[in-house]
């Protein structure tokens, strides 16, 4: 590993007194042959984006290799090796620890997408998969009907036995139970016989209409669209990546018509077994009616919940659409259990950090998370919770684990009261919805008024 080190900086040197700077320098960009036992000889690729040197431009180069370096096996001092090797015989006292500094300051380039540059195979969270998930590294997905769908292996068999093998088939199916239906999509829940074992129960999500918004995106920006089907896909891979469970992905594929304006994209994801909505799970088991002995069930998946949210905002996501019919509860045991986020057509990513803070998520969107989350928690026509399941000191339960601290600050409480402001709005709202709408071939007739005078 020294040698490699060693290698490595000597190559950014050279590099920087050639007079370029490299800012695409991360680690997977950096290729090493092997010299037969001796110091390796270091390649660089996807050098298109070179330019000229600067020395706040060599420290960002610098940075870049750093942040995509702090993986296994690499250590610290493996990194300090790279910049010794750098400085060379011109290194004074204290020059290492100098450079080092800069490095991590923020002038030097160290605003980064939270691990951006890495080899995706390198990522530990790929190894680990999120409890009764499947690794990404086992996952094997294969491209069929001319490169329009993407099925992966373990459900290919499953998918050919029932013909939905191509997406023609897939967007024609009409079979199954009709789970959801909103504005240019319809999701359909359907049950497949696999040849290769036991059945399995799939959701297949087609969308057949772009919204105007979407439209207009793609046709300002070049480049070629991604479609919404693949979109949510690489959420699905986004969230397993951050140790988030959601569902596993069977099959992705989509279709581009005029120019990329128009799509037929579909997405098919597995059920996950025993899992229900939040808000069912809740309404059932600590709604009206219900058991009271079940109190300390309820706050133990209150502190989950919180858990879950801080994670997910803490690696820069805003869902966007935070409901709790969009979390699934699948219990393990008497008063255990995981939770799931399905739902992520919508699902953002900003830069990683604390929630709200600059380089984090905007604060507007954490309130609009938390304010989605607290207004499913109310007894509404909008949702499946029909009771006062929750109570306030259940939703001050949840602010402190979400916060992770037992006493709110002064920042925090002004987050929660935006939260509970925009709760409202998105109350009122729904109320609107569901007045019935007026009917203007029943609509009375007018009365004339006679105009005014001056008389009586």
């Amino acid at each position: 590993m020294a040698q490699v080190a060693a290698a490595v900086g000597k190559a950014v040197r050279r590099l920087h007194d050639a007079g370029y700077s490299f800012p695409d320098l991360y680690a997977k960009h950096v290729f090493l042959e092997d010299a037969g036992g001796k110091t390796p000889r270091v390649v660089l690729i996807d050098v298109s984006r070179l330019r000229r040197y600067t020395p706040r431009r060599g420290a960002a180069d610098l940075a870049a290799l750093h942040a995509t370096t702090q993986v296994p096996p690499v250590r610290k001092e493996d990194r300090l090796l790279v910049l010794r090797a750098y400085l060379g015989d011109r290194a004074a006292e204290g020059d290492i620890e100098r450079l080092a500094r800069r490095i991590k300051s923020r002038r030097a380039g160290t605003r980064r997408i939270a691990g951006r540059g890495r080899d995706p195979h390198l990522m530990p969270a790929r190894r680990v998969a999120p409890p009764g998930m499947v690794p990404l590294a086992e996952e094997r997905f294969s491209t069929v009907d001319g490169g329009r769908l993407r099925v992966n292996e373990a459900f290919r068999p499953a998918l050919e036995a029932a013909g939905l093998s191509t997406l023609d088939a897939l967007m024609a199916f009409e079979g199954g139970e009709t789970y959801r239906v909103g504005p240019g999509r319809r999701t359909v829940r359907a049950e497949l016989a696999d040849p290769a074992g036991a059945a399995r129960v799939v959701y297949i999500k087609r969308h057949d209409r772009v919204p105007w918004q979407t439209k207009i995106r793609r046709t300002l920006r070049l480049g070629e669209p991604i479609s919404m089907a693949e979109h949510e896909a690489r959420n699905h891979v986004r969230l397993m990546d951050a140790g988030i469970p959601t569902v596993r992905c069977a099959a992705v594929g989509w279709e581009f018509t005029n120019g990329g304006r128009s799509e037929r994209s579909c997405l098919v994801t597995e059920e996950v077994a025993g899992a229900v909505q939040a808000d069912i799970y809740c309404e059932r088991q600590f709604g009206k009616g219900s058991d009271r002995g079940k109190t300390v069930a309820k706050r133990r998946l209150i502190r989950a919940l919180g858990r879950l949210v801080q994670q997910f905002h803490a690696n820069g996501f805003i869902h966007r659409d935070f409901y709790l019919c969009h979390v699934l509860v699948r219990p393990v045991g008497p008063d255990d259990f995981v939770l799931h986020l399905i739902d992520l057509q919508r699902m953002m990513r900003f830069r990683g950090g604390v929630p709200a803070s600059p380089r984090g998520v905007p604060g507007r969107w954490i309130v609009k998370d938390l304010a989605a989350l607290l207004f499913s928690s109310w007894p509404s026509p909008a949702t499946f919770v029909r009771s006062e399941v929750f109570t306030n000191t259940d939703r001050m339960r949840f602010a402190r684990e979400y916060f992770g601290t037992d006493r709110l600050s002064a920042a925090q409480k002004a987050l929660v009261r935006r939260a509970v402001r925009k709760a409202r709005r998105i109350d009122l709202h729904e109320r609107r919805r569901s007045r019935p709408r007026f009917d203007r071939a029943h609509r009375p007739e007018r009365v004339a008024l006679r105009p005014r005078s001056g008389r009586p």
